[in-house]
């Protein structure tokens, strides 16, 4: 293994950026609005018996979290161990975490549904996602690795059923990323076969960081490189190759050039773009010059 300073690594290695991408995470979010209402969905009986969850679901496809909340309170005030409520009313309360306590809530609530109704895979999987948003990896892993399992389980599993298995394997891949868990990697190279996945830069930001952490460089480059033939202009994706030939292959040449593509990447309007131009220019300033 090449020496290299740990103070200046564990710096640097935190600029590696997991990424909190709008495009995978809107696509994450509408797939959770299915799964939140797969079983009002399939059951007009029960949506004619409930004109409260049947309102609860309107407003849940139209993104009105707040009236959702509203509503699946009074319903279980009347019915408390109401699946479909606790699902609707957990989701809802996740996304708007209008107070601290509310991803609090949230989990309990979940937690009580994967207790009640065992056997859906809907609950698991929004309960998961969860588990993920608050950064409990370990946890998250188990649900979502529950939710992946009911659903193989089906005989005749739709495209909104393959669909949330796809967004399940996904999502325990991120999970190992933070976790450094190397069987992440085995989830996330399925996925390389499908849509959309296979056009998500971020899927292979975060193999690359897996790989990464397990030490495989070249990998890491190689997945960087895929991504950023999707999205030649991705900052994350530029800021990171900077970093593995900075940091971990002692190459301060191509460490800079990717520097530089990078600032040229970054956006002129966000404080988080100005934070991140100047930690690169910094560290620009700290490489030996070129000869």
């Amino acid at each position: 293994m090449m020496k290299r300073d740990e103070t200046m690594t564990s710096a640097m290695t935190a600029w590696l950026r997991v990424g909190r991408g709008r495009q995978w995470r809107a696509a994450l979010l509408a797939l959770l609005t299915i799964a939140a209402a797969l079983a009002l969905l399939s059951s007009c009986q029960q949506r004619q018996e409930s004109n409260v969850l049947d309102n609860a679901y309107q407003a849940l496809v139209a993104g009105r979290h707040a009236e959702v909340l509203t509503l699946t309170e009074q319903h279980l005030r009347q019915r408390p161990d109401d699946i479909d409520a606790l699902l609707l009313n957990s989701y809802s309360v996740q996304v708007t975490a209008s107070d601290r306590g509310a991803p609090s809530k949230a989990i309990f609530n979940l937690d009580r549904a994967t207790n009640l109704a065992p056997s859906r895979y809907d609950v698991w999987y929004v309960y998961g996602w969860v588990l993920y948003e608050n950064a409990r990896y370990e946890d998250a892993i188990k649900a979502l690795e529950k939710a992946e399992a009911l659903i193989m389980d089906l005989k005749a599993p739709g495209a909104s059923d393959q669909a949330l298995l796809a967004s399940a394997r996904f999502l325990i891949g991120r999970c190992c990323m933070h976790s450094n868990l190397p069987k992440g990697l085995a989830y996330l190279q399925v996925l390389r076969l499908q849509e959309p996945y296979r056009r998500w830069p971020e899927l292979y930001n975060t193999m690359a960081i897996l790989s990464l952490k397990q030490g495989l460089y070249s990998n890491a480059l190689g997945w960087l490189g895929e991504g950023l033939r999707l999205d030649p202009n991705n900052v994350g994706l530029l800021r990171n190759i900077a970093v593995v030939y900075d940091i971990y292959l002692a190459n301060p040449r191509l460490a800079r050039v990717f520097y530089v593509r990078c600032l040229g990447a970054l956006g002129q309007d966000s404080p988080e773009a100005a934070k991140v131009r100047e930690q690169i220019l910094r560290r620009l300033r700290q490489l030996p010059p070129e000869s």
